[in-house]
């Protein structure tokens, strides 16, 4: 008897795609409900500028070979310091290496982590302006 696999119709984190038609597309349920929120936030006026998706070039110096962080989304707080936000459930190990190149990199900014159940805020320790890329 021939056993066969059986073909695997979810993704690996188990999170699913949803697609708003005002806001587009979001990766993650949680997104989506992060997107929601910071959305919120922006219309009572506590933070501005939101943005969802932002290209940063890890690699400023090397116009061949560009590395980039695809933040899930930046706005400015009511100080109008600049937050880089990411709606995680799962951080890769790529995710966290890059995290970590992004704050070493760069300065002037807060970069804040939101999960289901809590926030993990990081300060960044770098020492050149942030690099944002064309998308």
């Amino acid at each position: 008897m021939i056993k066969m696999a059986m073909a695997r119709f979810y993704n690996k984190y188990r999170n699913k795609k949803i697609e708003n038609k005002t806001f587009g597309k979001f990766d993650s349920k949680h997104e989506y409900n992060t997107f929601l929120y910071l959305l919120a936030l922006q219309q009572n006026g506590d933070i501005s500028e939101l943005k969802r998706q932002v290209a940063i070039d890890l690699t400023p110096n090397k116009p061949t070979h560009k590395v980039r962080y695809i933040a899930d989304f930046t706005y400015k707080d009511k100080e109008n310091v600049l937050i880089i936000a990411d709606a995680k459930g799962i951080p890769t190990a790529e995710y966290r290496i890059k995290r970590e190149w992004l704050l070493n990199e760069y300065k002037g900014f807060r970069f804040i982590e939101y999960y289901k159940d809590f926030v993990k805020e990081f300060e960044a320790i770098g020492y050149k302006d942030i690099v944002f890329l064309n998308q």
